[in-house]
């Protein structure tokens, strides 16, 4: 049982573009919260990396500011759940602490077809110290919690808690989780058969299977959800690399001044006027499988505006969710929900989100609170410490913000996406190299 005093969750979640930090009350409303933006360096083409000391020195100012907007002290602080981008490693000298390289990202496309080339020296270095037992290899979570905890947690499986001059006290880490599994936990989807699409940089659907551990091979994988006491839950996710990349290039390129007026600009005309766009800045994943395939837009006439344009673009983010939703659908183990629970900034496209509900015909389920990665990686660790006794409780937390259900006209929608299909055949194997 918390005392009246220390009764507040701090969930930080790292993402691919953000760094956030929110403290929850016991109700999970939100009370502080702070954000920076992620400095990406992209040293060369294709690579793609984080400075460590760089985003530790920013994770401690967020989470210091969020304590403050909060208005509490960081001794009233219960418990920190830690959510964090996958995929994403370094290695580092066991004695100094000293990394080796940048943190490399799940974006990096360094290794795809020649791992032989990459620094020798560094691979030289690397293996000195390996033989010598001096190296740490680790994704995010487990350099931050070396961090945290000065290594007391790494190699113990128990977190530990944050050092008392990092935040201003000694915060219990109770919970670590990946960004997807903790958005689908914050999203309460704890039965088989409960379904997300979650739409940021880049776009994810993920079922929960319960006990089954579910293999394929057209590009979906199985992932560990989570572990609460002796109980794993099992998740099989299919990912789109390129969404809210997308929506910046659209920006960038000067068909919008900003994301948030591209849903009233495609609604601005009724159809596209032909105009087909295919989205593979990053190639095309499951279950088309793709990496050479090139981004395309093709039917563009004298008559083609660009309001045309933007909604070719928005279309054809649909039509890749309609695509990977029918693989998840045929593939998966167990019967999927009729409900379909999004989050993530680009969830909030009214166009966008109108026609995913209309191609995959199902309910799409939006909660009040979006960043659904914090809330889930609170909602751990308030088990963890103890605030919440079970799932149930946390079923009746959840805040609904709407429904919204397929339209009358939905049948419309298919032979629009099946000639968008053939212009997927026409942007396959583009390059005779992969993408970088």
């Amino acid at each position: 049982m918390q005392s009246e005093e220390k009764k507040y969750i701090l969930s930080l979640d790292i993402g691919t573009t953000n760094i956030r930090a929110h403290v929850y009350n016991k109700d999970a409303r939100v009370i502080g919260q702070d954000q920076d933006k992620i400095k990406l360096l992209r040293p060369r083409p294709g690579w793609t990396e984080i400075d460590e000391e760089v985003l530790f020195e920013q994770i401690k100012t967020v989470v210091k500011n969020a304590i403050k907007s909060a208005n509490i002290k960081p001794q009233n602080v219960s418990c920190l759940g830690i959510c964090v981008l996958r995929n994403t490693f370094i290695t580092w000298d066991k004695k100094t602490g000293k990394p080796f390289h940048h943190f490399i990202t799940w974006q990096d496309l360094r290794a795809s077809e020649h791992v032989a080339e990459t620094n020798r020296s560094l691979k030289l270095r690397l293996k000195e110290r390996i033989a010598e037992n001096k190296v740490y290899f680790g994704t995010i979570e487990t350099w931050l919690l070396w961090k945290l905890t000065c290594a007391i947690s790494i190699e113990s499986g128990y977190f530990g808690d944050c050092e008392e001059e990092i935040f201003g006290a000694k915060i219990p880490i109770t919970a670590v989780v990946a960004d997807q599994q903790g958005a689908l936990f914050g999203q309460c989807c704890f039965s088989e058969g409960d379904c997300k699409l979650s739409m940021g940089t880049a776009s994810c659907i993920t079922v929960n299977t319960g006990s089954i551990v579910h293999a394929s091979i057209t590009g979906l994988y199985p992932l560990i959800g989570w572990k609460i006491g002796d109980k794993i839950v099992y998740l099989a996710e299919g990912i789109i690399a390129d969404t809210g990349r997308v929506m910046e290039w659209l920006t960038n390129v000067g068909f919008l001044n900003s994301v948030s007026e591209s849903s009233d600009l495609a609604k601005s005309v009724s159809d596209t006027k032909g105009v087909f766009f295919v989205a593979a800045f990053s190639g095309l994943q499951a279950p088309i499988n793709d990496d050479r395939a090139s981004t395309m837009m093709i039917g563009i006439t004298h008559e083609s505006k660009k309001e045309h344009i933007v909604r070719s673009v928005l279309e054809s983010l649909a039509y890749r969710v309609k695509k990977l939703y029918d693989c998840v659908k045929s593939e998966s183990p167990v019967p999927m929900k009729n409900t379909v629970v999004c989050d993530g900034g680009v969830c909030k496209n009214d166009f966008l989100m109108e026609l995913i509900a209309d191609l995959i015909n199902c309910e799409l389920d939006f909660p009040t609170n979006m960043e659904m990665s914090c809330l889930g990686s609170a909602f751990l660790a308030g088990l963890g410490a103890g605030i919440w006794k079970n799932t149930d409780e946390l079923h009746s937390i959840r805040q609904q913000r709407k429904i919204l259900t397929p339209s009358n006209n939905k049948d419309e929608k298919i032979p629009i996406y099946e000639k968008w299909l053939e212009a997927v055949k026409r942007a396959k194997g583009w390059y005779d190299y992969v993408q970088i």
